[in-house]
């Protein structure tokens, strides 16, 4: 009951693994093993601050070999974890990362506030607008639990879709000029907060949304280790809360919105003269947890959290709807 049309399409185009799963199954570690083709144990990354150009100061990246080798390489979004473990020139000849623009209720409350108080950067109402955005925006926030609803932007306004958009314009005003490239586009969605367009929302009415089964007993035999605690405190609050099916619903929503972006890629891509000899790979860096076993997010060892989308074109190489 999940909208993608756009990777469900890709799918019958590509080569698919049905078993694919992350290395490692948080952000950080998984990212660097993926840019390094090394095991997290051999990065030495393995929580989402440690820097891999700190802890294998000579591991060449993904990225930079390309550009060692003569291709034109650009990058957006979130592709390493952060800002701050980006590998910049090294790496890329463009590499950028966009905010969301500012959301309608939190302009509304600002527009309100400087009405009253004046500029929200000047002195003392730095810190009072502070409070107040957190306030806010404390529904459409990234955690604790999850934030999740209709975001009043357009897709152009999120992140993912200024990301979309710069490569396609990079494909369209060939960029990279006459060297062969390497584009790497960090679609953010479905992570939290499940923030999409309203009209993705649309898709996935709320009584038509379905919860996952929790098993009575399941987590009988999981050794202590596998009780990862706050999420479980998460998963409690939604329940009490009445929150879950509105948060699977902020997570279906985000899940469609990321496909209409891959779309916009694909389109670009198909209106430049190098659709027939690109290699395309789609991959994710974990999975997510929406309830199962009483979980959310990733940080387990379960299918939920490790097994990850994988799909490659390569013309010439890979065969039609291979899986």
């Amino acid at each position: 009951p999940i909208h993608t049309p756009v990777m469900k399409q890709f799918a019958t185009e590509a080569q698919t693994f049905q078993r694919a799963f992350c290395q490692y199954p948080v952000c950080g570690p998984s990212r660097a093993s993926f840019m390094s083709g090394l095991y997290p144990e051999s990065t030495g990354v393995l929580d989402n601050t440690a820097d891999i150009r700190q802890t294998r100061p000579n591991t060449v990246s993904l990225p930079q070999h390309f550009k060692q080798h003569g291709y034109w390489t650009g990058g957006v979004g979130k592709l390493f974890h952060t800002s701050k473990h980006d590998h910049g020139d090294a790496a890329w000849n463009i590499n950028l990362r966009f905010d969301n623009d500012e959301l309608p209720n939190v302009r509304a409350a600002r527009q309100k506030f400087e009405a009253e108080h004046g500029s929200v950067e000047t002195g003392p109402n730095r810190r009072r607008w502070r409070t107040l955005k957190k306030q806010v925006s404390a529904k459409l926030s990234s955690e604790p639990p999850p934030g999740h609803g209709p975001s009043g932007l357009t897709d152009a306004q999120h992140k993912d879709g200024k990301n979309a958009r710069q490569v396609a314009q990079w494909l369209t005003q060939k960029t990279y000029g006459d060297q062969p490239f390497l584009i790497a586009c960090g679609i953010q969605k479905p992570h939290v907060p499940f923030l999409a367009p309203n009209k993705y929302f649309d898709l996935y009415p709320k009584k038509d949304v379905f919860l996952p089964k929790i098993k009575k007993g399941d987590l009988d035999d999981v050794p202590p280790r596998g009780h990862a605690g706050i999420r479980k405190q998460w998963h409690k609050w939604m329940v009490e809360n009445d929150e879950w099916g509105g948060a699977v619903r902020g997570y279906l929503a985000s899940i469609s919105y990321a496909d209409a972006q891959v779309g916009r890629l694909l389109d670009a891509l198909d209106q430049s003269p190098h659709a027939k000899n690109t290699i395309i790979t789609l991959w994710s860096d974990h999975g997510m947890h929406i309830g199962e076993k009483q979980q959310w997010e990733k940080f387990t060892l379960f299918e939920e959290s490790t097994r990850v989308p994988f799909l490659i074109v390569a013309p010439g190489v890979t065969k039609v709807g291979m899986t």
